[in-house]
């Protein structure tokens, strides 16, 4: 059993998971150009403060409205104003599709909050660690080779418009910091 002490739960939620996501993802890193490190730091800017980094099954909307909509049809699946606790793939899965069905597309899935509007996969690929960490890798390799291996270029992950940009840049230097001190 692993036992990590740590003074800071998140720092703890943060170990473990680094040692959980380093082993689960051996296949996947094989195809990205990245370390880990690098993905790691998107989780955890990228996860609900409510689960823990890494965690598969949640759908984030990106409209308001689309969210109030839903929410006043299935409150129960809510953790929060916008994001959909769906507890396994399948559910994921199903939920996704019904809210495509409802012109709903604008969503950030999973653990690595992938927007299913801009990036098109199979709906189950979104819900998995090992699928979502190639997606996202492969997305950060196409924003280095456009600007380069820079801030901007890691940050472009969630967004390019340069004041949200620098805000979630700020964020994954934060967590860097975090990361290397422990």
């Amino acid at each position: 059993m692993l036992k990590v002490v740590c003074r800071s739960n998140i720092l703890k939620h943060i170990i473990i998971f680094i040692f959980l996501f380093n082993i689960n993802t051996l296949l996947a890193q094989e195809e990205c150009k990245f370390d880990n490190k690098l993905l790691t730091l998107i989780l955890m800017n990228e996860y609900h403060p409510k689960k823990d980094i890494g965690y598969e099954y949640l759908i984030s909307f990106n409209n308001k409205n689309d969210a109030k909509r839903v929410k006043e049809v299935i409150p129960d699946y809510f953790i929060d104003s916008r994001t959909i606790l769906c507890q396994n793939k399948e559910t994921c899965v199903f939920l996704y599709n019904q809210l495509r069905e409802n012109k709903i597309s604008n969503l950030d899935l999973g653990p690595f909050q992938i927007n299913s509007l801009y990036h098109k996969h199979e709906p189950d690929k979104y819900f998995s660690i090992n699928s979502s960490y190639t997606i996202a890798c492969n997305y950060l390799a196409r924003l280095v080779n456009e600007k380069g291996y820079n801030w901007y270029a890691i940050a472009s992950y969630h967004s390019k418009t340069p004041s949200l940009n620098k805000i979630y840049k700020e964020k994954l230097i934060k967590n860097m910091l975090i990361l290397n001190n422990h």
